[in-house]
């Protein structure tokens, strides 16, 4: 099977939508089939095999998705590859050049929504402004009714496309763990600790992702603050980068924990897996996010979660059984549970356990398994 990802974002970015992509990507090659990558160009001189690039331009907000231009030229030439498949990952440029390659070559037409773009329009041209938002749903539901389906990668974006008026089949599907990656660095690395000064006697707190308005990182702070009021032996580890890092650096300083809340930025890959070898607790407090591979990623690793409860996970973070899945939406709350979770070695050990366990159902290769057979119930069908 030929098969067409097409996106506003992809390598060398690498947040969730395109962490997915090469993922599936990967796994469906690795079951035979062609996958041919539509995306924009970020200057990248390195040539990958079946990725096509293209001319773009930075969207203000955020500089890593790209607003695509295509030429017939360059259309002519994604014909001739005679896909069998058109799989959109975003609802904008690329999204629609999926839709024009779907309908010249009468094939089925697959939209995963990786992004509660309702929410992130919050925070477009005005903060908190709530024009953009109802706009974009509006929107999402002519881009969902225009495919043949839709892939949502947790239940509640699943719910979310159906409130804005999505009519067309939306199949859950979350992003699979690719093992063998995760298991590329398999020692817990004390030069991460001397790299970033956590003293060897502190247990970590972990979080990974942006650090951006949505990510709801303040509200961690808060938690933080009040956790440490009860136990001095912890560092609060955050991977990631994002427009807010400075604002939280500052914060940091104004509560008097500038050196235990550690700052690593973006680092490579290898030193993402050591941190979460040597961390204790994986905390989240997004309520943005539409699938938790993050949260899959933490509880392979053996870490507790704590996390704001959401349908997001679900599956995934079982309250009781891999950590705690917090509601209501209360800093103290939150901060109970972290430190329920670290005095408490025998529940530590079952939430570790446990978490492994439910990670390793969410193998990327099933994961692909499961997407050929959704695309195979669309291939020559009459709902092209």
């Amino acid at each position: 099977m030929k098969i067409g990802f097409f996106s506003d974002t992809y390598l060398p970015v690498t947040f969730g939508t395109e962490i997915s992509m090469q993922t599936f990507k990967i796994y469906l090659e690795k079951l035979g089939h062609e996958v041919f990558v539509f995306c924009p160009n970020y200057n990248e001189k390195k040539e990958e095999k079946n990725v096509f690039r293209f001319p773009s331009v930075c969207l203000i907000k955020s500089p890593e998705n790209r607003l695509m231009f295509f030429t017939y030229k360059d259309i002519k030439k994604i014909f001739d590859l005679k896909l069998d498949i058109a799989h959109s990952h975003t609802p904008f440029s690329a999204g629609w050049l999926a839709k024009i390659v779907s309908q010249k070559l009468k094939i089925p037409l697959f939209y995963t929504s990786h992004t509660l773009y309702p929410e992130y329009a919050k925070y477009w041209l005005i903060k908190n402004n709530k024009i953009l938002p109802k706009l974009m749903k509006f929107y999402l539901k002519i881009y969902g009714n225009n495919c043949s389906a839709l892939i949502a990668p947790s239940l509640k974006m699943k719910k979310l496309l159906e409130e804005y008026g999505v009519r067309k089949p939306i199949f859950i599907l979350p992003t699979g763990l690719d093992l063998e990656r995760l298991e590329k660095t398999q020692e817990k690395d004390s030069e991460i600790r001397r790299k970033f000064n956590i003293p060897l006697t502190d247990k970590i707190l972990l979080y990974v992702g942006r650090l951006t308005e949505e990510k709801n990182v303040r509200f961690l702070f808060d938690v933080f603050y009040q956790i440490r009021k009860k136990r001095g032996d912890l560092s609060f580890v955050l991977v990631g980068e994002g427009n807010l890092m400075n604002e939280l650096k500052e914060k940091a300083k104004k509560i008097g924990l500038e050196k235990k809340i550690i700052f690593t930025g973006r680092i490579p890959w290898q030193e993402v897996i050591k941190i979460y070898r040597s961390s204790s607790i994986f905390l989240f407090a997004s309520l943005t996010d539409t699938q938790g591979l993050i949260i899959l990623e933490a509880s392979y690793f053996g870490l507790p979660i704590v996390a704001l409860k959401d349908d997001c996970y679900s599956g995934m973070l079982i309250d009781g059984k891999n950590g705690f899945s917090v509601y209501p939406y209360n800093s103290s709350l939150f901060a109970e549970k972290v430190l329920e979770i670290l005095n408490n070695e025998k529940l530590y050990q079952e939430f570790s356990k446990n978490g492994k366990e439910i990670a390793l159902n969410f193998s990327a290769e099933s994961q692909a398994k499961k997407l050929l057979e959704i695309y195979q119930k669309f291939i020559n069908s009459e709902k092209v």
